[in-house]
């Protein structure tokens, strides 16, 4: 007895006949690569930064700070979804997103020039920037806060990051014009719906899209808890600023060697054959452990320790200075270490990637720049809620209520995806004989 062969449609194998132009592929894949290091870069020395040449600033500013840049980005993604579907083109948004981080990146290393009003620049500079959506942190560590100086301007620890993103914005911009060929294989696009015209696109599952989002506000916010990483380790091991930076970048460093690993396991080996329902869940299994092991259990040695005065401020021999450090017991130094580089570094690559690829499958071959304009707004808008509850939540109780949301939404968003198992699936566009199948004008039945 032979198996039933599958039969697709002729717009179906002509998609899969059309050949992938690898150097876009590659260009794309470098400057989210350069956005990750705008992402990563600031994480580790945003709050010595601003903490040191700006004494009136406080953690709730900094998750102001943060919130604001969040938010900007929520709404440039669907902005530049939207222009990227109506034009068709991706060069233009590009060019205009790298302009405006460039420039924010500028005011970001000049920022220290402009007391009384250094927070104030750098909220502003931090807002651009969230237009362009660390390990390389550490490697601007031995200039030290004193640095050097070029004339007027300071090279130092905390500059010299956003001197190194002002010119990878720029030279984005070069490789964008010269490199990219805008070449869309996996779209059908409305000539070719003309010229067939019995052809017909089925519309996508909406619920398993929208569980989707859910999973990028919740991977998105956990971003939040590794921004906040200065702060809490500075109340929880009496780190000094210095140490924060150098020891959070390495904490950093490692979590992107395990990303790494398992981005490239999912793209070069057998791990790709696996369904990537079960690669999500497995994904929000770490981020669940995570969370259980960053909470301050009762069992965890403590309380925190403080210093003589009580300021609700974080203070430079590294010392927890609020009210709750008196009932608050530390994450061991070892499990925060596992935790924050081996378990997050896993579970990061596996929620986003198959969240992404099962996003464009479910879609199907039709232009998504809106919907993933949509779906990044919905990531960045996660880090504007979160930014601002979360530091507040810190000043008033610590971190036990920030990763309390977090491991809550995770519980969720598994329960989801077991419920909504056999609907997280590739769009199907060649129905059974008789289903009835949406699309844009109606139902239609293949016979």
């Amino acid at each position: 007895m032979t198996a039933p062969v599958k039969k697709i449609s002729v717009k179906e194998k002509e998609l899969s006949e059309r050949k992938t132009p690898w150097r876009s592929v590659y260009v794309i894949a470098f400057l989210l690569l350069l956005t990750g290091l705008q992402m990563s870069i600031y994480f580790t020395s945003t709050w010595q930064y601003l903490s040191e040449n700006d004494e009136t600033v406080t953690v709730d500013f900094f998750g102001v700070l943060l919130a604001l840049q969040a938010l900007s980005s929520a709404f440039a993604n669907p902005l530049f979804g939207y222009w990227n579907q109506v034009s068709s083109s991706t060069r233009k948004p590009v060019f205009c997103a790298c302009a405006i981080a460039g420039f924010g990146n500028v005011l970001y290393g000049l920022a220290y020039l402009a007391p009384p009003f250094v927070k104030w620049v750098m909220l502003f500079s931090r807002i651009l920037t969230g237009f362009s959506p660390g390990a390389l942190g550490i490697c601007f560590i031995p200039l030290g806060k004193e640095g050097f100086y070029i004339g007027p301007f300071l090279i130092n620890m905390y500059t010299s990051a956003a001197i190194f993103m002002s010119i990878a914005s720029v030279f984005s911009i070069l490789l964008t014009y010269f490199c990219l060929e805008e070449n869309y294989v996996g779209i059908i696009s409305k000539e070719e719906k003309s010229q067939d015209p019995y052809f017909v696109l089925p519309k996508f599952d909406r619920l398993p899209v929208l569980l989707l989002f859910y999973m990028w506000w919740l991977m998105c916010g956990v971003v939040c808890v590794e921004s906040m990483a200065a702060p809490v380790t500075i109340a929880m091991y009496n780190w000094s600023r210095e140490d924060a930076v150098l020891y959070n970048g390495i904490i950093q460093t490692l979590s992107c060697v395990f990303t790494f690993i398992v981005n490239f396991s999912l793209a070069s080996t057998k791990l790709k054959t696996i369904d990537n329902r079960l690669l999500l869940l497995s994904g929000l299994v770490f981020f669940e452990i995570f969370f259980i092991f960053h909470m301050p259990l009762p069992f965890y040695p403590g309380p925190l320790d403080r210093p003589g005065s009580l300021n609700s401020s974080i203070s430079e021999i590294g010392r927890c200075e609020f009210d709750w450090c008196d009932s608050t017991p530390r994450v061991p130094l070892p499990l925060y270490l596992v935790i924050c580089s081996a378990i997050i570094g896993l579970g990061f690559p596996l929620i986003s990637s198959t969240s992404s690829s099962l996003l464009s499958q479910i879609i199907g071959p039709r232009k998504q720049g809106t919907v993933q304009g949509f779906f990044a707004f919905t990531g960045a808008f996660s880090q504007f809620v979160v930014s601002l509850f979360s530091t507040r939540l810190f000043e008033l109780s610590g971190y036990k209520w920030i990763m309390v949301y977090h491991w809550s939404i995770v519980t969720i968003a598994i329960i989801s995806t077991l419920l909504l198992w056999r609907r997280l699936v590739p769009l199907k566009m060649t129905p059974s004989h008789g289903e009835a199948t949406r699309y844009k004008l109606g139902t239609f039945y293949r016979m």
